[in-house]
């Protein structure tokens, strides 16, 4: 399960760096990133599960990457929530992935679209001393869709 997740992964963020019309952008990253480490809340939004609320805490790994929990509740009545690891991508960005605990089967979604969540992908990632930023891409069984986050440091 976690390759196929890995495998969208990397099909999102390979999207998402080739460009396009410029709706999923975010602002850029400045020369010196700053880190995501710390409890954020705030809105966060998909094309699925509609306008919601996020948390996401974030702590230095020994490993060098960051991890942490999230958790998300939709005006829709969907809750999501698991384990978070953020990794900084050429040294002027992070790329947030955002698990979902337990992990759906999609051999047992019903009804068309197969929309259960697997997790998402924070990309365009930004992050300043108070606010974050960042395109959600929802990773679904059936296939990518695209949101946004907007979290305050609490």
């Amino acid at each position: 399960m976690h390759r196929r997740i890995a495998l969208v992964v990397a099909l999102m963020l390979s999207v998402a760096a080739c460009g396009g019309d410029g709706t999923l952008s975010s602002p850029t990253p400045t020369s010196s990133v700053v880190s995501p480490v710390g409890s954020w809340s705030g809105a966060i939004s998909d094309p699925i599960s509609g306008d919601g609320s996020a948390r996401l805490s974030l702590s230095d790994a020994a490993s060098g990457s960051l991890t942490g929990t999230w958790s998300a509740t939709f005006r829709n009545g969907e809750s999501f929530s698991g384990p978070a690891v953020a990794t900084l991508f050429q040294t002027n960005s992070y790329g947030i992935t955002l698990y979902v605990d337990p992990q759906p089967s999609c051999a047992a979604v019903s009804g068309p679209g197969g929309s259960a969540l697997l997790g998402f992908t924070l990309i365009n990632v930004v992050v300043t001393s108070n606010r974050l930023t960042a395109v959600a891409g929802r990773l679904s069984c059936s296939g990518p869709s695209f949101g946004t986050v907007n979290l305050s440091k609490q």
